[in-house]
């Protein structure tokens, strides 16, 4: 996917970086808490970061849908559909982070 030119572009990218990194770190955080039996409050604290995050990424997929690539197959998904499994896994994380840098 190619970001948004100027400044919105760089906004985006930067959001969907912290937005990726706050879920990742969110399912870390809940994995060891239940791996090592850590309180209720340490486990909500993963779990706001992993929807935080994903609340992030599911408003920047639905933002920058139109810009998606096109899918492929019989059954198409939608721009928001590719955009936010695009997100979600981190396939964008790349092409983000170059957009940060090129300021």
């Amino acid at each position: 996917m190619n970001w948004p030119a100027g400044r919105k572009g760089q906004v985006f990218a930067g959001t969907y970086v912290v937005a990726f990194v706050a879920m990742v770190v969110g399912i870390a955080w809940t994995l060891y808490n239940q791996a090592t039996s850590g309180t209720g409050s340490q486990v909500i604290i993963g779990a706001c970061l992993f929807l935080a995050g994903q609340l992030l990424i599911t408003l920047l997929a639905f933002g920058l849908r139109a810009r998606a690539p096109l899918g492929q197959g019989k059954s198409r998904p939608s721009g928001y559909q590719l955009l936010w499994h695009r997100l979600s896994l981190g396939r964008e994380l790349p092409s983000a982070v170059r957009a940060l840098r090129a300021s």
